[in-house]
């Protein structure tokens, strides 16, 4: 998914800003979306198998990590505390983190997905640097595929270091 995101941000680019005009808006809109199916790809597919109960709707995973995951990694915070495993406390603390930046990031992500699928009327603005839709430059999309991996990845760490407790 990341390649065919990087493929339309680039043919977005390859229009010449101001004059670009439909095709360009369409890639760019495109590439935003692309980006957003990455990272959640990426955060349905690793937490999935740890998480059974991981919502399918893409608007309630950012709620599940801030509740149900960051709930469950301070429990299992806790009895790390107690048994004084500060490698595992540390662990949990990065997960918690973790699932609440994978959280905003998703919100994020979705918010851009459908400004690019369903409003038409803000188009996507070229400038020297890339392009931006609704304000979010495409510098930040490119980005999330790339956190979701580590956030997930940290929240994996977590979950395994303490599935003792």
């Amino acid at each position: 998914m990341e390649a065919v995101a990087r493929h339309l941000r680039d043919k977005a680019l390859e229009f010449d800003g101001e004059k670009a005009g439909e095709d360009a808006d369409l890639f760019g809109r495109s590439a935003f979306n692309r980006y957003y199916y990455a990272a959640f790809l990426i955060t349905r597919k690793k937490l999935k198998p740890i998480f059974v109960d991981l919502p399918g709707k893409h608007a309630a995973i950012p709620d599940f990590l801030r509740g149900h995951v960051a709930r469950e990694l301070n429990r299992r915070k806790r009895v790390a505390m107690r048994a004084e495993d500060y490698a595992s406390v540390q662990a949990v603390q990065n997960g918690r983190n973790a699932a609440l930046k994978l959280a905003d990031l998703l919100v994020q992500g979705y918010s851009a997905r459908v400004v690019a699928d369903y409003h038409p009327e803000l188009a996507v603005s070229f400038n020297g640097q890339g392009f931006l839709l609704n304000e979010v430059p495409v510098s930040d999309a490119v980005s999330w595929p790339t956190l979701a991996r580590q956030f997930v990845l940290a929240i994996v760490n977590a979950m395994r270091q303490t599935d003792a407790c």
